[in-house]
């Protein structure tokens, strides 16, 4: 990152090669403003890259509200596996719990346990409870993609009936979205899944980080649609596959999109 402090912002090129090709360089003139979003004083750098990718950032722009004015949070999974040796467990008992990690979560699910020898359980005591959460309705968000993931956003959901305990373990690589009294709704939780999930939400994550990682800092500061749009999204959501056709039509149909741009979604969700 090169930065110089100047005077007046001008407008910025931005460039864009695929590898070493820099024969074939896509060159886009953006405003200042359209780079460096500061409305909030978040000042978030966003690298559109492509017309569609800066049709995207106008869209989410036009959206209403941010994450954290809505009546919903997001954390950090508590348990930090190396600082909590002791509580954890292999093999289930009576005074344990689950325990669910990144590879836990897939699009709108969550599936335990897995089978790949890390510890998938953890001890329920007075000193272990600090690190638990009470078994509920929870949207996962993977907090860790690899480079070559098709996507940087996953979100899975967690219902109360998943657990065997009482209680649940989030390792430290998911975030999670909850609402600090009371439950999420299936249609709230069912509407920011497809949300996350949609490659709409994902390419435009993908224009303001440029890591791997999902941050619930930047979470908290993305545009959204109202708590009535998400809920109605979540609604549409249960009545047929959740496939990706599905989501970015659902989503787009919500939040008014145009109808030429939902196809093209569509096509970038294969």
């Amino acid at each position: 990152l090169l930065a110089e402090k100047a005077g007046a912002p001008k407008d910025v090129l931005i460039t864009s090669s695929i590898g070493r090709d820099f024969q074939r360089v896509d060159r886009h003139v953006l405003s200042y403003t359209k780079v460096i979003e500061d409305t909030t004083g978040d000042h978030l750098v966003r690298v559109a890259t492509s017309g569609l990718e800066q049709e995207i950032v106008q869209a989410v722009d036009r959206l209403h509200h941010r994450f954290r004015e809505l009546p919903f949070r997001i954390s950090t999974g508590p348990v930090v596996t190396f600082r909590s040796r002791e509580f954890l467990r292999r093999i289930r008992s009576d005074n344990t719990a689950p325990l669910l990690w990144m590879h836990n979560v897939r699009p709108f699910t969550t599936r335990f346990p897995p089978k790949n020898g890390k510890p998938t359980h953890i001890l329920v005591s007075e000193d272990s409870k600090k690190l638990l959460l009470p078994a509920k309705r929870y949207v996962l968000l993977k907090r860790f993609t690899a480079k070559e993931e098709h996507r940087r956003l996953v979100a899975g959901i967690v219902e109360a009936k998943d657990s065997y305990s009482s209680f649940v373990g989030l390792e430290n690589h998911l975030n999670y979205v909850y609402r600090p009294e009371g439950e999420l709704s299936k249609s709230e939780a069912l509407g920011l899944a497809a949300l996350f999930n949609s490659a709409f939400i994902d390419r435009y994550f993908r224009a303001i980080s440029g890591n791997t990682q999902v941050n619930a800092a930047e979470i908290r500061a993305m545009p959204m649609p109202s708590v009535e749009a998400i809920r109605e999204i979540g609604k549409a959501m249960e009545q047929g596959e959740k496939n990706p056709a599905m989501v970015e039509r659902v989503v787009g149909e919500t939040i008014g999109l145009p109808k030429r741009l939902i196809e093209q979604l569509c096509e970038a969700s294969k």
